[in-house]
């Protein structure tokens, strides 16, 4: 966890719970941070949804019945400790119900048959979470907590903000703003913090709205460029003009003469995740490519990536070095290989089950994986989860 500097907090007194609030959110977006204390993957509402795709899976796809039992348990335990919750009457865990004796009765999820649990599901997720209302309360709730200032329920503000993180990177929302945006409001120099009221401030930097930026992707223009032109929507750049010219603008538009830009347009919730979904899409593509060119190896996401909204610039930080090609590729390789990806690339375009594509497209992600691995047994494995991603494997088989 980074140690903050509380010069500036001016009133901590006052703004108790507001101070626990940014600790909590700067320790559990911390990369060293506990296991224990790190951000849930899912909450009550996700978790509901999860027994949402689990009965998906089980209605059309041969899964097992008793693969929603685990996933409802968990869920009821949840319920009982979420404090969005706390004063809801009837309360999601009054749901669970089992009908004995010309009644319903409440049960325990371990004793609910597969249709009991199923229409307890559907109907959580109706009462509860339909929408953004659940993110709504939560929100609510914490305000109220803070500004209250009221050090008995720090407990159930501890996990509010598990929970609320959550609900934002699920939402779309990458780590990495949520994390900026805390840093701006409370530990950012010369901003003076002595009134609760300023949560308030954090919140409306997460309007739910998605706003257009402009991804630009520095590349190696001589091993990717004919690819990239191949490729709807994306130009290769030479020279990328300043717009904001800030320190870091510049860094990134100093490049070699080998290198060039690529830029897209993305809607997104904020430029952090905009930049995610631009290199996911070219990684995508390079896995579809290299089903038919073994020899091509560019990982995109090692590259130095800027986004635009306006005239703002947003720097974003590659996690890796840079992973080259171990064989150079020749232009007739490279041309035999595109026309093979274009056709391939139409056929894939006009699966009209979006279920298809998705297990097409996981088939080149472990490809690609494979090609990237030295070990046998791991290409191996990769081998299998193309099978289990491309066959309808079910109970029937």
């Amino acid at each position: 966890m980074n140690k903050g500097n509380l010069e500036k907090w001016t009133d901590i007194p006052r703004c108790t719970n507001l101070l626990l609030f940014s600790q909590l959110v700067n320790e559990l977006l911390f990369d060293y941070s506990i296991p224990s204390n790190r951000i849930s993957t899912l909450n009550s509402h996700y978790l509901c949804l999860d027994a949402l795709s689990a009965i998906n899976s089980i209605d059309k796809h041969g899964v097992p019945e008793g693969t929603l039992k685990p996933i409802m348990e968990e869920l009821f335990t949840t319920l009982k400790k979420d404090p969005v919750f706390a004063t809801d009457s009837p309360k999601p865990e009054d749901y669970f119900v089992k009908y004995s004796g010309d009644k319903y009765n409440l049960s325990k999820a371990s004793d609910m048959n597969y249709h009991e649990l199923k229409k307890c599901a559907l109907a959580i997720n109706t009462r509860f979470f339909k929408g953004n209302q659940y993110y709504m309360r939560m929100k609510t709730k914490i305000i109220e907590i803070i500004e209250e200032n009221n050090t008995d329920l720090q407990k159930d503000l501890f996990r509010l903000v598990k929970s609320m993180l959550t609900e934002l990177m699920n939402m779309g929302y990458s780590l990495r703003f949520i994390y900026e945006v805390m840093k701006r409001l409370f530990w950012k120099t010369g901003v003076c913090i002595d009134n609760p009221t300023v949560i308030e401030n954090f919140f409306e930097e997460f309007s739910l709205i998605n706003r257009e930026f402009e991804v630009v992707c520095k590349v190696d223009k001589i091993k990717i460029g004919k690819f990239i032109r191949r490729v709807d929507g994306l130009e290769l750049i030479e020279h990328f003009e300043n717009r904001s010219n800030s320190h870091y603008e510049k860094q990134f538009l100093n490049h070699k003469n080998k290198e060039g830009f690529i830029c897209m347009k993305y809607k997104s919730l904020d430029p952090y995740s905009a930049a995610e979904k631009f290199v996911d899409v070219l990684s995508d593509n390079f896995a579809l490519y290299r089903l038919y060119d073994h020899s091509f190896r560019y990982n995109v996401t090692s590259s130095d990536c800027g986004v635009y909204e306006g005239n703002q610039y947003y720097r974003v930080v590659k996690s890796v070095g840079p992973i080259e090609h171990t064989k150079a590729v020749t232009m007739e390789q490279l041309s035999e290989g595109l026309g093979r990806f274009d056709k391939m690339s139409n056929s894939i375009s006009s699966l009209k089950s979006y279920e298809d594509f998705t297990s097409i497209l996981n088939a080149a992600r472990f490809h690609s994986n494979s090609l990237n691995s030295e070990s046998e047994e791991n290409q191996l494995l990769d081998l299998w989860a193309i099978f289990e991603s491309v066959l309808d494997i079910s109970n029937a088989h």
